[in-house]
Parts: structure tokens; sequence; C-alpha cells
């Protein structure tokens, strides 16, 4: 656990690839910590706990802003990488392992926090996004368009198997 300013940090690591991240709010402050999650060069909020993702993949959940669906499944079918990013803009994790499965869904009432003076649940929408190991077909077919761009760009043909 560190802490930065009045918030305290609390961080798990289990592995690796896998790790889970919630901000603590002091008694008697309002502030909270913020994670956020850059996907495709835009960058959203992380709720408590929003990074979920381990070896073969798992979900992130996110206040999506101002952006609208669409935009953000365009932005998660292209992203390529995944960086977590801390109270400074710093990167904390980068993870380059995973696809977006496909699955978007908007959560117009999910528990974002609590309201340290009443103790009562904020409620906010997030979008939860899921994410997966590539399979073999994807990771096939990926190699097969490097070996026709160089193919393409040497002009030495290549003798078929």
């Amino acid at each position: 656990m560190k802490k930065i300013g009045k918030i305290e940090i609390v961080t798990f690591q289990p592995d690796l690839k896998g790790s889970y991240f919630y901000a603590r709010q002091r008694p008697g402050r309002k502030e909270f910590y913020v994670e956020k999650i850059k996907i495709n060069g835009r960058t959203y909020d992380l709720v408590a706990n929003g990074y979920q993702l381990g070896d073969d993949g798992g979900r992130i959940i996110f206040q999506p802003g101002a952006t609208s669906f669409a935009d953000v499944e365009v932005d998660l079918a292209a992203a390529r990488e995944l960086t977590v990013l801390d109270s400074t803009g710093e990167p904390m994790i980068s993870r380059t392992d995973l696809v977006y499965a496909g699955r978007l869904t908007k959560d117009a009432n999910y528990v974002i926090g609590a309201d340290a003076e009443t103790g009562t649940d904020v409620i906010g929408p997030v979008m939860i996004a899921e994410f997966r190991t590539p399979d073999v077909r994807e990771e096939l077919a990926a190699v097969k368009a490097q070996l026709d761009y160089v193919t393409m760009m040497s002009d030495i043909p290549m003798e078929e198997v």
C-alpha cells in the first residue's frame, strides 16, 4: 500500500499478467484516486477493481464519459495495446497479448463509489469490455499477412508447400 497525497492506494499483483487495483478513500476525505486506461489513444476512467485481466483474458470496467457506445466499440476493435495509467499519467501496466472478444455492454446503474459523508452508493454509467487471448487461426493469419508483405516488398517469389 502506498499513499499519494491523501489517498491510500492498494495494489494486488498475483502474477505478472494479472493485477487488481482499487483505491481507498481516507476517512473524512472526498477525493478518490482514479486509475485510467488508455485504449487506442483514448483515455477512460477505471472504476474500483475495473481492471480484471488475467493470463487468459478477462474484462475491464470503465466510465465512458461523453464517448458514444459506437466510438468505444471502434476503439476496442482497433486496440493493439491496453495501458493502465497512474494519477500522473505514467504507465503502470501495458498489455499487448490480448484481443477484444467482441463483447461490450453498458450498465447505466453501476455502483462507482460511495459518498464519504452519507455512506450511500454513487451510481453512474460504465462500459464492460471483454478480452481474450488470440486463437491459433488469428495468429496464423497475422503471420501470413507479414509473410505476404515481406514477399511483396522483396520481389522474391515464395514456394507453395
